[in-house]
């Protein structure tokens, strides 16, 4: 169901369902919200699912190592008229040649990985008009970046799918 909502405020929630596997993996929190980013609108429980995805590939990132120190950081922002999170954790970083197959089907960097989040994150965000990318940080960590554009914008746009049937 697509409506408008806040950004920030999903962000927020969605740290908050993620407390105990952030706090069980001694990650220290650093959430910077701009409380002047407009609302963005589609599917609030898909997007939803997107930066609990986010969250959860950073904390295993850096559970699976001796990052120290181990840092989580959310942050939003404005990028012309998207309205952007980034979620950056000081886990091990990747080399940037791969950074754009992370989000391809069936392509993991992990042991035991799927290669399926990434990729229907990806898909989700994509049916929503915005975009999803990956930028390796140095010397330590990722950063994935989630724009999508804000609920005027999106309303002046063309006439999209359903979020649902387009990322299915």
């Amino acid at each position: 169901m697509s409506s408008e909502f806040d950004l920030n405020q999903l962000a927020q929630e969605s740290v908050r369902l993620a407390a105990q596997s952030i706090e069980s993996n001694n990650i220290d929190l650093d959430v910077r919200l701009n409380s002047q980013c407009p609302p963005v609108s589609g599917d609030r429980i898909q997007v939803q699912q997107v930066i609990l995805n986010l969250i959860a590939n950073a904390v295993e990132a850096m559970s699976n190592g001796a990052a120290q120190p181990r840092i989580l950081s959310l942050q939003t922002g404005m990028d012309g008229d998207s309205v952007v999170l980034s979620v950056v954790d000081t886990g091990p970083s990747i080399d940037p040649s791969i950074a754009a197959k992370i989000f391809e089907p069936l392509f993991t960097t992990k042991s035991n990985g799927m290669g399926i989040g990434l990729s229907l994150s990806r898909s989700i965000v994509v049916a929503h008009g915005g975009s999803l990318t990956a930028e390796p940080r140095q010397p330590r960590g990722l950063e994935l970046r989630l724009a999508l554009p804000s609920a005027g914008k999106a309303k002046a746009g063309e006439k999209r799918d359903h979020p649902i049937e387009r990322a299915v």
